[in-house]
């Protein structure tokens, strides 16, 4: 056996750290991105928080660095090209959340409101999360407080209940850490409305009313009815815990439709802003988006408040330059690229979400106006080409991202579905056929319940052809048991 030597010419893509952390931010929900955004303003003395500022925002060099990298982010047309590099890695494992959150009933007073309008709005999950004292303190981290205020913080922190609420008064709250900071009830009161800023949104409440307050103002102002929620919140919640919607509609001068639509979006609220921090098993979800409908039209938006807006501080970078020494020059320029492009990349995010939600609303209109039963088939190569991004993309930017409509709040993923042929040569989505089993299902005889036979048939009627075994496999994803079972459970009832 010879053996030779041969030279080969290879192509080989390497991601550039640029991508991987681009990457790494799709993938992100909401608290994580916060998380790491925190992270970095700690790691990059560059960095701060931009508490004035609407959006995030990118302050530009003076001096360019030295240091290049290949990845265009600024532009519109995103590095997509690059990120197809890693279309075949597996992604993040995320579980699989309730679609919809739905509060079917609300609460027949008002002293028994809070439990019951907290327990309609969770979602299980096993995951098990940071503490909310870590979530907290690294925002702390990014103000400018000073100790005594920032003392005082931490005294709220360690108060605040399992929800995320403040139940103690302050003037005992302040009394009774004398020792630590000023008893100064003023001052506890201030730190406490700029506590009530970070997130979770909601956090640092006294009760379930001013936690829901605080989320709408959070919300846009040009959100369908944001001010008739804020109305019904400050003025009318006795009647809202009891149920009174004709009262309601006198009350606040609002059709019952008006009063409907309001409180679907009191709905997609939080009502225990803490709980993804705690270890039991109800996670809350944190909407990135929100669909109203606006003159006629459906309008998308990002719910931007739940994120820190960050810039390059200017003043930092002056004083950097003035006093470093050559060998410090490339750590600082380093630093300004990092800075550069985290800005870039979380805009980068945001502007990639909010296409992908205007795209997804543009196609499910249906849903949003009739409910499952009219859910379109969609899958993410029609969003990616509406979008004008790589598929991958699409994935990450719907994978543990939320929008909040008026049907409730579901992960952009649920969106999409598989289609299945009818007769007369349509379509129809999984999603839809599993809307129509279960209307089926539910009104069925108790006594009699129908066999995967006769709910095929059923489908069949309505021009849908699907097998029986098909059936079953939907009825089984809705954990609704055969019909045998479901026969045995009603002769134990009877």
């Amino acid at each position: 056996m010879k053996s030779r030597l041969e030279l080969r010419t290879k192509q080989q893509q390497r991601l550039t750290t640029g991508v991987h952390n681009l990457i790494q931010l799709l993938t992100l929900s909401n608290i994580e991105l916060s998380d790491r955004v925190h992270e970095m303003l700690d790691e990059n003395p560059l960095l701060e928080l931009s508490e004035d500022a609407e959006h995030i925002e990118s302050v530009p060099l003076e001096d360019e660095p030295d240091i290049v990298y290949d990845v265009d982010i600024d532009s519109e047309n995103a590095p997509d090209e690059l990120l197809e590099a890693i279309d075949d890695q597996p992604l993040d494992p995320f579980s699989d959340l309730d679609a919809a959150i739905d509060w079917t009933e609300l609460p027949p007073s008002v002293e028994g409101s809070q439990a019951k309008l907290e327990n309609q709005l969770t979602v299980e999950d096993n995951a098990s999360k940071e503490s909310l004292l870590d979530h907290l303190e690294y925002q702390l981290k990014g103000t400018l407080w000073s100790e005594q205020e920032k003392q005082i913080a931490r005294v709220i922190f360690f108060a605040l209940n399992e929800s995320g609420f403040l139940e103690t008064d302050l003037r005992r709250l302040a009394d009774e850490n004398a020792d630590v900071t000023e008893p100064d009830v003023l001052l506890y009161e201030e730190v406490l409305k700029r506590v009530q800023n970070f997130t979770p949104s909601g956090i640092a409440a006294r009760d379930l009313r001013e936690s829901l307050l605080i989320q709408t103002r959070d919300l846009p102002e040009s959100v369908d009815m944001r001010e008739h929620a804020l109305d019904l919140l400050e003025n009318q919640f006795e009647l809202l815990a009891n149920q009174r919607m004709t009262q309601l509609s006198v009350e606040m001068n609002l059709s019952l439709e008006e009063v409907r639509e309001t409180i679907a979006l009191i709905r997609t609220l939080n009502p225990r802003p803490a709980q993804p921090f705690n270890d039991t098993v109800a996670e809350y979800i944190e909407p990135d988006v929100i669909v109203f409908r606006q003159a006629g039209q459906w309008v998308v938006e990002m719910i931007g408040s739940n994120l820190p807006s960050i810039r390059i501080s200017p003043n930092r970078q002056r004083y950097l330059a003035s006093s470093m020494n050559k060998s410090d020059r490339k750590f600082v320029k380093q630093k300004e690229l990092e800075a550069k492009m985290l800005i870039d990349g979380l805009a980068y995010r945001t502007r990639t979400i909010l296409h992908t939600a205007q795209a997804i609303v543009a196609e499910q209109q249906a849903f949003l106006e009739q409910g499952e039963e009219a859910m379109r088939p969609l899958i993410r190569a029609d969003i990616a080409q509406a979008v004008g991004v790589h598929e991958s993309t699409i994935s990450r930017v719907t994978t543990n991202k939320y929008i909040a409509t008026p049907r409730g709040t579901f992960e952009l993923s649920f969106f999409f579905s598989s289609k299945v042929h009818t007769k007369s040569g349509g379509e129809v989505s999984a999603v839809a056929i599993r809307a129509m089993l279960r209307e089926f299902i539910e009104g069925e005889d108790r006594k009699k319940p129908l066999s995967d036979q006769k709910l095929m048939d059923m489908l069949h009627g309505r021009n849908i052809r699907v097998a029986r075994r098909t059936v079953a496999k939907y009825r089984e994803s809705m954990d609704i048991p055969s019909s045998t079972i479901r026969t045995r459970k009603a002769s134990e009832v009877l």
